[in-house]
């Protein structure tokens, strides 16, 4: 048995109301409601609920096996900073109109880029576009890793509310 990850095609798809909704149900979270340096609180109130990427790159493989059974919130880069290993299921979560996205990412990422911690060093110029390329691009990079595939469940922002008992099990079982 490993853990599920939850993670997005970019940024702004609905994961942390989906953590936040695992936790309220009893499941099995790993990671902080507000990682300090890592997030804006006021642009996610109920709170994130990630773990922090620079806890990855001090993590020994003792600690990943202490996830088993759990659901965690990861982003590339830190999928491909943690491989497959341990990784057992997937809910990938996107969004069907990617304006949407893009404009709730220009809204955020004012604040988002001026945080310590920021993974991409290099923001000059950089648009909601480019994040949603690099987060794209990342997470087929991460996917192109494996030789077999954990199960994955797949699911739009747009449809959450009616997917959500489907979801809640997928995370569950």
């Amino acid at each position: 048995m490993g853990f599920t990850v939850v993670t997005g095609l970019g940024p702004r798809v609905g994961s942390s109301f989906i953590m936040k909704t695992a936790k309220e149900s009893g499941l099995p979270i790993v990671g902080d409601k507000f990682p300090e340096g890592w997030c804006v609180p006021e642009h996610n109130p109920e709170g994130y609920w990630e773990f922090p990427p620079d806890k990855l790159n001090i993590m020994e493989t003792e600690d990943i096996k202490e996830w088993e059974g759990k659901i965690v919130k990861l982003w590339f880069p830190s999928l491909l900073k943690l491989g497959m290993t341990g990784v057992d299921k997937i809910l990938l979560l996107r969004r069907r109109e990617l304006s949407h996205q893009v404009k709730s990412i220009e809204k955020c990422m004012v604040d988002e880029l001026k945080l310590p911690n920021i993974i991409n060093q290099d923001i000059e110029g950089i648009t909601a576009t480019d994040i949603l390329r690099l987060h794209y691009n990342g997470l087929e990079q991460w996917l192109s890793t494996v030789e077999k595939y954990p199960e994955i469940l797949d699911v739009y922002t747009e449809d959450i509310d009616n997917q959500l008992d489907n979801i809640l099990s997928f995370l569950e079982s």
